[in-house]
């Protein structure tokens, strides 16, 4: 499903809800947080540190330079040791949400492996991490994952996922890099015991996208 949004009218802000949850947080918290609140009407204090918080910062500008067409090259190793098979395909990204989130969609057009999947990338300044929603044409489920900047240009997301297929609890890391050519890189790690064989963890999935000139 395809979402057509305005580009000409900036969005209206949720005043009521963000109204309600800084009240509710007033209400919970009640003397204490009146004491640790900066001089001056302590929900006025909530609104404005919840406004600061919701609006994107440097880190969602990094997601501006990600829009576009990319010409994709994904390697997958179907187990650890395994033999690499490299695949063809197309991303196209687009920022949603006042630059909030960017979501890639990934198109494999042809082969054993086509289909699309669809990552929606976010950062949370709350907790100053990545965040990661996952989907694809494979399944109909979703995965999530979150994790914070490891370095200049490197963020490791961790996630978890029940699947009663082999009934357990498949673990793996998102490790997103963004490359000094202007590439960008995915890598799936995969962590549990039935995807590592018992051994150590293992790249599934290496995905490397290059602007389409």
């Amino acid at each position: 499903m395809f979402l057509i949004r305005r580009t000409d009218a900036p969005a209206a802000p949720a005043w009521p809800l963000m109204i309600a949850t800084v009240l509710l947080a007033v209400s919970i918290s009640g003397a204490a947080t009146a004491q640790e609140a900066p001089e001056g009407d302590p929900i006025e204090a909530l609104l404005a540190r919840a406004l600061e918080l919701g609006a994107p910062g440097p880190e969602h500008a990094r997601f501006e330079q990600m829009v576009g067409t990319w010409d994709t090259e994904m390697t997958l190793w179907a187990e650890p040791e395994a033999e690499p098979v490299v695949v063809i395909a197309t991303t196209e990204s687009e920022l949603i949400l006042g630059g909030r989130y960017l979501v890639q969609t990934l198109t494999i057009p042809e082969g054993y492996f086509a289909g699309e999947a669809i990552n929606i990338l976010g950062f949370d300044r709350r907790s100053e991490e990545y965040t990661l929603i996952g989907l694809d044409t494979v399944g109909t489920y979703w995965v999530t994952a979150q994790g914070p900047a490891t370095g200049d240009d490197t963020a490791v997301l961790s996630g978890e996922d029940f699947d009663p297929v082999f009934d357990g609890t498949q673990e793996y890391d998102f490790v997103l890099r963004w490359a000094d050519d202007g590439s960008f890189v995915t890598q799936i790690i995969f962590k549990d015991a039935f995807h590592t064989g018992g051994g150590a963890p293992f790249k599934m999935l290496e995905t490397v996208a290059r602007r389409r000139q």
